[in-house]
């Protein structure tokens, strides 16, 4: 399989016509280290309109009869990867980790909507590939569901702590320095009884599986084999009837094994918990902001949805979430032993987005997605971003601003996403790649004129987000988009979710997203693209030995 993939890659930089004559080296097998920003064995076919590299996307050949789900690709190959399985399997609320140790090892989670095991509720789903995705995602989903239970199928359930709910959703997948995985789960206790999604004669706007919570608690599975297995299901916290909603949470790592967990409670408002002992035990929750009010004698700034963790390259953690009129964000310097008042960070304007669709779907949920340097041999180590949506010119924009001495300082609001048709861009993604290249993507309307159908889009930037890449349509199929009306919530009711995800390694970004190209349901799809993999700056003996430890991890 090795070979055939890398035939493909060839195919494809051939197809585009910048292919070198000869590989690239000393004659003896060794990369050149003047190349290895266009990735060995082979140039960018093109540059885009500011000079940039055009990324490449890493293409596998077709599995089966699936030419007609990557029609936009050379013939014979696929471009973007299915993680989600078959047998009617669908998700959304997509997440993505990339093992810094070996990036062959990805990761993907969804809101899995598989029946089979979770009757009429949802079942976070795990994919996992060793190889790039070069064969396809391994299904690695928890088999704890008490469905199974109820089913009778005995034979297939393996209890963890999860197992004592009947539904689990909002997965967010991360892997650590060393290697280690964290994947958060959010498992609630749905109504047993009736398990209807439409709560038809029961609850006029959705089932009691979605609205009628009893239980809730956000639950840390811990994998040392990039996710094949996980050997433990920590308990964050546990409430009992009648509980705060806990949603959308976020997890973290710092380089000392110390592990940061964030969601919003609704009634009590942003809350964070650590461990100290790779995710064992954890501390009571600090309340990081008051939920849907102002407090001026604590932070100042009010709690809202779109909570992100993050962590520096030392013992810095970053806390943010949409505070009221902005982006508020709380940081501490002591890996969370501390942490310092709440403030409003950027400013974002509104959006009103429209699709058609029922008024759940109207995307107007604004989270500005965080990420950070957390390498400290990067010339921007230390540095902090946000990418948002934002209404300040008449529809729904991509922007983006950076902070280059630690969260003290924010630059301007820069737009990415280069659109001038006035379509609508949301729900965007960001991550910083090991040699300070900050990948952003997001879902994006421009294809459709008719403002339905949703595309992929992706841009990078090497100076620290002051300037972007053009926007690459990301999606190998030839349409105007997915439609968003065969995506659906637990309930029955149109959904898309309510974020994609994007993880980095040195050599490619790797964004993910929910994709009903087929037809017949949303699925998960992932992308590998290529782009230069050191961001301006680089100290040249740094640089030479981080091409040391490139050269041993090539994504074939």
């Amino acid at each position: 399989m090795r070979g055939s993939w890398a035939a493909a890659l060839v195919l494809l930089a051939g197809l585009a016509g910048c292919l070198a004559d000869e590989e690239p080296g000393d004659g003896n097998g060794t990369p050149d280290p003047a190349r290895l920003d266009h990735g060995p064995g082979f140039d960018y076919a093109a540059v885009d309109s500011k000079g940039l590299p055009v990324p490449l996307p890493l293409c596998r050949p077709l599995l089966g009869d699936e030419g007609h789900l990557h029609d936009a690709s050379p013939e014979g190959l696929r471009c973007n990867l299915e993680m989600t399985p078959d047998e009617g399997r669908q998700g959304n609320e997509v997440t993505i980790a990339v093992n810094p140790k070996d990036p062959r090892n990805i990761v993907g989670g969804a809101k899995d909507y598989y029946p089979a095991d979770a009757g009429d509720c949802v079942w976070d789903g795990v994919y996992v590939t060793h190889d790039g995705g070069a064969t396809a995602f391994e299904d690695r989903s928890f088999d704890g569901s008490p469905w199974r239970l109820a089913q009778g199928d005995v034979q297939g359930f393996r209890p963890n702590y999860a197992s004592q709910f009947w539904c689990t959703t909002d997965p967010v997948a991360y892997f650590d320095v060393n290697g280690d995985l964290y994947y958060l789960l959010m498992a609630y206790q749905a109504d047993p009884v009736t398990g209807g999604k439409t709560g038809e004669d029961v609850l006029p706007q959705g089932g009691l599986n979605d609205w009628a919570f009893n239980r809730a608690v956000q639950i840390v599975a811990i994998s040392d084999d990039g996710g094949d297995t996980f050997h433990t299901f920590s308990p964050v916290l546990e409430g009992s009837y009648p509980v705060a909603f806990h949603d959308k949470g976020w997890l973290a790592a710092s380089d000392d094994g110390t592990v940061h967990v964030g969601w919003l409670a609704f009634v009590e408002g942003n809350v964070y918990f650590r461990s100290t002992d790779g995710g064992q035990t954890w501390t009571d929750p600090v309340l990081m902001a008051p939920f849907a009010s102002v407090d001026e004698e604590t932070t100042g700034v009010a709690g809202g949805q779109g909570t992100f963790v993050d962590v520096g390259p030392g013992p810095e953690v970053y806390y943010s979430w949409a505070g009221g009129s902005g982006i508020a964000l709380r940081r501490s310097t002591d890996r969370g032993a501390t942490w310092d008042d709440a403030r409003i960070v950027m400013d974002m304007v509104p959006t009103e987005m429209e699709n058609g669709l029922s008024p759940r779907d109207r995307r107007d949920l604004q989270f500005p997605a965080l990420a950070t340097d957390r390498n400290p041999a990067s010339p921007l180590a230390g540095a902090v971003y946000f990418a948002w949506q934002d209404g300040r010119n008449g529809d729904a924009d991509i922007l983006f601003t950076a902070s280059l001495d630690g969260g003290e300082t924010f630059m301007d609001a820069v737009r990415v996403d280069g659109d001038r048709t006035g379509a609508f861009q949301f729900f965007p993604a960001v991550s910083v790649s090991p040699g300070g290249v900050v990948d952003v993507t997001w879902l994006d309307m421009r294809s459709d004129p008719g403002g339905h159908r949703i595309d992929q889009y992706f841009a990078y930037s090497l100076d620290g987000g002051r300037t972007w890449s053009d926007a690459l349509r990301v999606r190998d199929v030839v349409d105007a988009g997915w439609d968003p009306a065969l995506s659906h919530h637990q309930n029955g009711m149109v959904f898309i979710g309510d974020y994609i995800d994007i993880d980095s390694s040195w050599q490619a970004a790797h964004p993910v997203w929910p994709d009903s190209r087929s037809g017949e349901v949303v699925d998960v799809y992932a992308a590998t693209l290529r782009r230069p993999m050191f961001a301006e700056g680089w100290d040249a003996e740094a640089r030479a030995e981080a091409e040391q430890a490139i050269r041993a991890q090539t994504l074939g």
